[in-house]
């Protein structure tokens, strides 16, 4: 059994940044408790394609560097077409039930992450969901483990999210 944390573009973004004190050090400081505890760092390709557009935007070139070890020290999780089709079915879902993350013609992130982290996750393994934005995510790991969208999958899903002063441990 894996203990998957897989990461949405909020502790990303953090981790992209100079360590400091504050929010960005105490991401840091939890990273590294993951890294000894033989937790799985997980970056979705949908995330990491948030936070790098917006790193080129702003040309932050160090922050991109970061990027690139960050990638290099966890495992990748790439979009496919069955993580599209996965996101399709629980977009539908979340719709259907009336409770959208996005616009109605918006693409979801939030619906591509979750998939992702289904795809990633197997048999008896715990897949963690690390954001700054609950209530989006919240919805799909919801709707995640309805019985017609993910006949072949089984999860736990969970939610570790930062609080209003740092990340809670």
């Amino acid at each position: 059994m894996a203990r998957l944390i897989v990461l949405d573009a909020g502790p990303i973004g953090l981790l992209c940044q100079k360590r400091t004190a504050g929010d960005v050090g105490r991401c840091w400081d939890w990273r590294e408790v993951l890294d000894y505890s033989g937790a799985i760092v997980c970056l979705p390709e949908i995330a990491v394609y948030e936070v790098r557009r917006e790193l080129l935007r702003q040309r932050r070139n160090h922050s991109l560097g970061r990027m690139r070890e960050l990638i290099g020290d966890s495992l990748y999780l790439s979009i496919n077409r069955q993580v599209m089709e996965h996101a399709a079915q629980l977009w539908a879902l979340i719709r259907q039930a009336v409770i959208p993350t996005a616009s109605p013609e918006s693409l979801d992130a939030d619906c591509i992450l979750a998939a992702q982290a289904l795809n990633a996750v197997g048999l008896g393994d715990v897949v963690t969901v690390a954001t700054t934005n609950v209530v989006h995510l919240a919805h799909g790991t919801r709707f995640a483990e309805h019985p017609t969208a993910f006949p072949l999958r089984s999860c736990s899903s969970t939610t570790n999210t930062p609080s209003r002063s740092g990340f809670r441990k």
